[in-house]
């Protein structure tokens, strides 16, 4: 599965102007969409077509950054309309492609750079974490790890991870 997800960075990275689709990303690495759909995320955080638009959207901003015209930023990165490229731009940075030209603008702007694959434990998105709530101070605790190995589970609590066991419902800062 790991390998399927790298393939697909990689095609979506080497073909970021072509019109990719999850179907065809799905089986040009040997899998399912609906395989992709759910293995993509999990070890990078984010959707399949979701990445493609937002890498298209940083590098076209780039382009424009480099004083490069709007539509022909729009047409290198995959865009067939100048409509199209505007509306996804506005929707994804909240302001028109014009305005991207200047370096203070680019700064603020949420940039999303390449994703590089490491050999690390699957990432369980927060939307599927399993999740207690601990019983004294009612805080939402979020469990990480393998559920078949409780010795690797770790309860996290916001951004901090503490490392406890997954079974009780109360939390170490509630017994400190």
């Amino acid at each position: 599965m790991t390998d399927a997800v790298k393939r697909t960075l990689w095609k979506i990275e080497h073909r970021i102007a072509d019109p990719l689709t999850l179907g065809g990303l799905a089986a040009e690495v040997g899998m399912s969409p609906y395989q992709l759909a759910r293995a993509f995320p999990m070890r990078t955080g984010w959707p399949v077509m979701r990445y493609l638009r937002a890498r298209r959207l940083t590098e076209a901003t780039k382009l424009i950054a480099a004083g490069s015209p709007i539509l022909e930023a729009a047409f290198d990165v995959g865009y067939t309309t100048h409509e199209a490229f505007t509306r996804a731009f506005t929707d994804r940075f909240g302001i028109p492609p014009r305005d991207a030209r200047s370096a203070d603008r680019l700064a603020t702007l949420d940039l999303v750079e390449t994703i590089v694959m490491k050999d690390a434990a699957v990432l369980i998105p927060p939307r599927h974490a399993p999740r207690l709530t601990c019983r004294w101070c009612r805080e939402t605790l979020h469990i990480r790890g393998n559920p078949r190995d409780p010795g690797t589970l770790d309860a996290v609590r916001g951004d901090r991870t503490l490392h406890a066991q997954a079974r009780r419902a109360d939390c170490l800062w509630c017994h400190v």
